[in-house]
């Protein structure tokens, strides 16, 4: 029985394969002889007095040979399943022994008379129909001598014994093929359809597993069931999440999911829900997700537990936000070009037309010259903001040299240090880690970077500690520049439009600094991210590619053409 166990442990059962349908006939007639020695063995015991030992010894010898021969075949088995004329001895071996048994056993009083049955049905499931005619022929003719042989007169009864019994022998062995024919094409059709099921479960796993969007399936109170890669992946986690709460994440679902002791309550109010939650973890940097969160049920209503669908919409929101920041930078450059040359004309003229006015007094008192010192120095004040709007819309020069951007902070810290007009009791710590180098202007990259440190200072003015922190870092195709400080932070509305001309939160200045840095970064080809919170503070992040071909490429599409929307559009793509 352990050998038999032990097959059936390695093989795949499949009833539709002969292979298996033997292994089974093989265990059920190990079965049914246990049965009959254990019957014996009981009556034995139990009626002492009434078994005739004499009479006993001989089953219990043709049990013994009996599983000697189940055996070898065990032993065997695979070399038997070859050989169809073995499995046909077996059947015949055993008719025989059943013969023998039952003979001792008594003819007319035997209990062990439907087993020739059940041998006629494992035949018919093993060699069909044919097979199962031809053993209940077999079964037929040792029964009908057992039958004769057993008794002294022949007479109606006899013969209606026997013809009732080899009748029963064949209409059970027809009906035993056809079974096993109904059998074994049900089997070949549920293996068909198991593996359509597979392949559909297989094609499934295969969408869900390679679709981009986040996946994630959760009981009603929250916690994770299943993920696909994508959720891991955007999520930047390696672990396994199966068992987590799902708030761990996104807390702001904390209200969502069901907390009552009854999983299964119908919660009609619970409807598919979309968010776009801003969530930041540790010292990362903020991050955008659009989530859809929709409860599945099951066929009566009950609710089962929730599918998460999310992406991360950081790059996207930030590349719609270039995308408008280009389009008005495009309409803004253009407007200020057209301006600042129909103003500076004028202001020549005027200019000279005040100074010949004045040369032309015979005395000049001293509030005249009060005015006129107050008139030319508007001029020269209204000349420089010209000035500064034609070199805000002039195309900048393409970058030739490889730069470190390491020299550049450093020496805009040593400007800062020496400034005395900024607020020196805030701590500037920096760590410069980077070791790529830029293609760049360094004059250009210096001023940008002064900007954007002039304004962390300005944003701390009114500290008397704080801490601003300047880094660099290497990452694979691109070098990072991040400036963080603790001042007043901004609104996001304020964060939209700081770097757009004329646009300050100051009493004083031209508004014109930060659009400058810009369009210096731009040309540059850096992206740069600004996330800020009001009282928290502000952290610029800019991205320098360092791949020099894509540097190359980006310059030559801005440099090409002096139209500023050509240019911007051309520089997006």
């Amino acid at each position: 029985m352990r050998v038999l166990a032990d097959i059936l442990k390695k093989s795949q059962f499949d009833f539709s394969q002969r292979g298996n349908q033997m292994l089974v006939v093989e265990v059920i007639r190990v079965g049914f002889y246990a049965a009959i020695l254990f019957v014996t063995a009981l009556l034995t015991i139990q009626q002492p007095h009434f078994v005739n030992l004499d009479l006993i010894s001989p089953i219990y010898g043709l049990l013994s040979c009996a599983f000697i021969v189940h055996l070898f075949h065990v032993w065997f088995f695979d070399q038997a399943l070859r050989n169809w004329y073995v499995k046909a001895a077996i059947f015949a071996f055993d008719t025989l022994l059943l013969t023998a048994i039952i003979y001792h056993s008594g003819v007319s009083q035997s209990i062990f008379l439907f087993l020739f049955l059940v041998n006629i049905v494992l035949c018919g499931f093993v060699f069909r129909t044919r097979g199962a005619i031809v053993l209940a022929l077999w079964t037929s003719i040792l029964f009908s001598i057992l039958l004769l042989l057993g008794t002294d007169e022949i007479g109606q009864k006899i013969i209606f014994i026997l013809g009732i019994n080899n009748l029963a022998f064949f209409v059970v062995a027809v009906l035993s093929g056809l079974l096993s024919e109904q059998i074994t094409t049900m089997g070949v059709e549920l293996k068909e359809r198991g593996r359509d099921i597979q392949v559909l479960q297989d094609y499934n796993k295969l969408i869900v597993d390679n679709v981009p969007t986040g996946i994630l399936t959760m009981d009603p109170f929250g916690k994770v069931i299943h993920s696909n890669p994508s959720a891991l992946k955007i999520l930047n986690i390696k672990e396994n999440v199966v068992g987590q709460a799902v708030m761990r994440w996104f807390p702001h679902f904390n209200d969502y999911f069901d907390k009552t002791t009854e999983p299964a309550k119908l919660r009609a109010e619970i409807i598919p829900h979309r968010r776009i939650l801003h969530v930041r973890k540790s010292d990362e940097e903020k991050r955008i997700y659009e989530l859809i969160c929709s409860p599945m049920r099951e066929g009566e209503g009950n609710l089962s537990g929730f599918i998460l669908l999310f992406e991360d919409n950081t790059e996207l929101s930030r590349l719609e936000n270039d995308v408008r920041q280009a389009e008005k930078m495009a309409a803004i450059g253009q407007l200020a070009a057209g301006i600042a040359h129909e103003i500076r004309n004028p202001l020549a003229s005027i200019s000279g037309s005040v100074e010949l006015l004045f040369s032309l007094l015979k005395s000049q008192t001293d509030d005249e010259k009060k005015l006129m010192n107050i008139v030319m120095k508007e001029i020269k004040r209204l000349n420089g903001l010209v000035g500064e709007f034609l070199d805000f819309v002039r195309p900048e020069g393409s970058p030739e040299s490889q730069i470190n951007l390491n020299e550049v902070v450093i020496s805009v810290i040593e400007l800062i240090k020496m400034n005395k007009t900024l607020n020196q009791r805030v701590n500037l710590v920096h760590d410069l880690q980077s070791q790529k180098p830029i293609l760049g202007n360094f004059n250009k990259l210096k001023q940008a970077v002064l900007n954007i440190l002039i304004n962390a200072y300005q944003a701390m003015e009114k500290k008397d500690d704080g801490k601003i922190t300047v880094r660099t870092l290497d990452y694979p195709e691109k070098v990072i520049l991040k400036i963080r400080d603790e001042g007043v932070g901004m609104n996001e509305s304020t964060v939209k439009k700081m770097f757009e001309p004329f646009h300050t939160t100051k009493k004083t200045g031209t508004g014109l600094g930060l659009a400058v840095t810009h369009k210096i970064l731009e040309v540059h080809g850096a992206k740069v991210y600004v996330d800020s919170e009001l009282n928290q503070g502000t952290e610029f992040v800019i991205e320098f590619p360092s791949n020099q071909e894509v540097v190359n490429s980006k310059i030559e599409l801005l440099t090409k053409d002096k139209n500023s929307t050509e240019i911007l559009k051309r520089g997006r793509s």
